[in-house]
């Protein structure tokens, strides 16, 4: 199995918690990311197996508006110092991923600077897309462009241009060759060419054995970013607002809906191997619980599972500290109704939801009692992340 396929990811954006500067001078490197590699230990402490960390690379302001993309930016150290940090997550059983801003590029990009002197002259004018040297930007460049969410100072690369793609490319495998980093999280991939997509997936193939790659995609038919001739993994942000708001406004029938739409385009599912159990009909309270259950484990939603259990439970399930392997992340699914088909073998998805579970590694060999709830067993939201 792929390690990103149970990888626990912690998040970092080093230029706001090492607190560099707004504005890069270009000046002599600070050393700041030296300051992470405590950190590591902390992150190995918590079951941390992966480390999502960006931008890092040399750029105006907040890191999005990336100037070079193969010297780390000044205000963060040098290549030695991320090179550093690599090995030492390594060391310590952590992946990496770096953050690939590839959509666009900031005003002080070579080739933007070079199109800005030459203007019809350079180059590298088929580099961005919708060149117009008959209008200006914001900046008085006096020539104008198709920007990244409408801001002049991230200027879209043309992915339609074989030079771009192959130089991007050729970024990656540096990055590979460099720092030995794990995999990349693309910025702004729900506007990235699909060609240039599956140019990267095959230089992720070559680069490295199982290099991921992850985008950032709002909305759409997921299904059209993940798959095998593009990327690993995106953002599941529908997924998010349901949970969100499901909750918030106890609509679980927002997140029934989403659940099944990731589903239909193609998400993972139930492990088919696995039995699931049957239900019966309790008046009080919609289906009962199972009187015995072997947790279910998933896979690309593995790190969360809803379920809303009675009171009694808590005290019924056993104790973490009698796990003979520690933890794991394994879920009892939605309970069902007998309408609705919803997840395969299970009849629906029932408003039991209510909270996330963490149940111990030893549950997915073997098998825990359940109260069934009746009329006189009162039901509460529960979080049992760390029995």
């Amino acid at each position: 199995m792929p390690w990103y396929d149970e990888a626990v990811f912690y998040h970092i954006y080093p230029l706001g918690l090492l607190g560099a500067p707004k504005q890069n001078d270009y000046g002599e490197p600070q050393h700041r990311l030296a300051q992470l590699v405590p950190w590591l230990d902390h992150l190995q402490r918590l079951g941390v197996t992966a480390l999502y960390i960006g931008p890092l690379f040399q750029s105006v302001g907040h890191g999005y508006e990336t100037t070079d993309y193969r010297c780390v930016d000044s205000r963060l150290g040098t290549n030695d110092d991320l090179r550093n940090l690599v090995s030492a997550a390594h060391d310590r059983g952590i992946r990496v991923v770096f953050d690939g801003v590839f959509n666009h590029v900031g005003r002080d990009f070579f080739a933007y600077q070079d199109l800005i002197k030459r203007r019809e002259e350079s180059p590298y004018r088929d580099w961005f897309v919708n060149v117009n040297f008959g209008g200006n930007n914001s900046f008085g460049d006096g020539v104008s462009y198709e920007t990244w969410g409408g801001y002049d100072h991230l200027i879209k690369l043309n992915q339609r241009n074989g030079q771009v793609v192959q130089y991007l490319c050729d970024v990656v495998r540096f990055w590979v060759a460099e720092f030995d980093v794990d995999g990349i999280r693309l910025d702004a991939a729900d506007v990235l060419d699909f060609d240039f997509m599956h140019a990267l997936r095959q230089v992720a193939n070559e680069v490295k054995p199982d290099f991921w790659l992850m985008g950032e995609v709002i909305h759409g038919e997921y299904s059209r970013w993940v798959n095998g001739d593009t990327l690993h993994a995106v953002t599941n942000y529908s997924l998010h607002k349901a949970l969100y708001s499901g909750h918030n406004d106890h609509n679980y029938f927002e997140i029934a809906h989403t659940v099944k739409r990731n589903y239909d385009m193609g998400g993972d599912r139930v492990d088919a191997s696995t039995t699931l159990w049957t239900t019966t009909t309790s008046t009080a309270f919609g289906p009962s619980l199972p009187t015995s259950a072997t947790s279910i484990r998933y896979t690309s939603l593995s790190t969360r599972c809803l379920a809303r259990l009675p009171s009694t439970t808590a005290a019924s399930l056993p104790s973490r500290a009698s796990a003979p392997t520690g933890p794991t992340t394994c879920c009892v699914p939605l309970f069902p109704s007998p309408t609705s088909p919803i997840l395969p073998g299970l009849p629906s998805l029932h408003a039991w939801a209510g909270c996330a579970m963490r149940l111990p590694r030893f549950l997915t060999a073997s098998t825990a009692s359940w109260p069934s709830p009746t009329a006189n067993t009162p039901s509460r939201a529960c979080c049992l992340r760390d029995l």
